[in-house]
């Protein structure tokens, strides 16, 4: 997701539809990035914050991590999740900040061979 200040939710089921195994676990990776803003003169970027939220369906926040990205950087969030029961929700709570960010994360489930 690019050029957002409303990042995508990203909701999952890591319980399988086959009735088979459940997961070993899940990990998340979650990178944001406030791209360099280059402007007229003296025209710049700011810094946002934000919060990742892992939530069950349930509406609890399993696990989160709050941060703040200076222009031009990248914050990644990269985490392990052992409750393979119930939707979830990935967010990205844009806390404050006025300027745009460049999402990419990928929720992997992992099984035991």
């Amino acid at each position: 997701e690019t050029d957002t200040n409303n990042p995508l939710s990203i909701p999952f089921n890591p319980e399988p539809n086959n009735q088979g195994q459940h997961p070993k676990m899940i990990e998340i990776i979650s990178n944001v990035e406030n791209p360099a803003l280059i402007g007229s003169i003296g025209d710049s970027g700011q810094s946002v914050q934000l919060t990742w939220q892992l939530v069950d369906e349930l509406g609890d926040i399993c696990q989160s991590r709050n941060g703040q990205i200076n222009d031009g950087d990248t914050m990644m969030w990269q985490t392990l999740y052992f409750n393979t029961y119930m939707e979830h929700e990935l967010r990205i709570l844009m806390d404050e900040g006025q300027d745009s960010v460049n999402v990419n994360q990928s929720v992997s489930v992992l099984y035991d061979n």
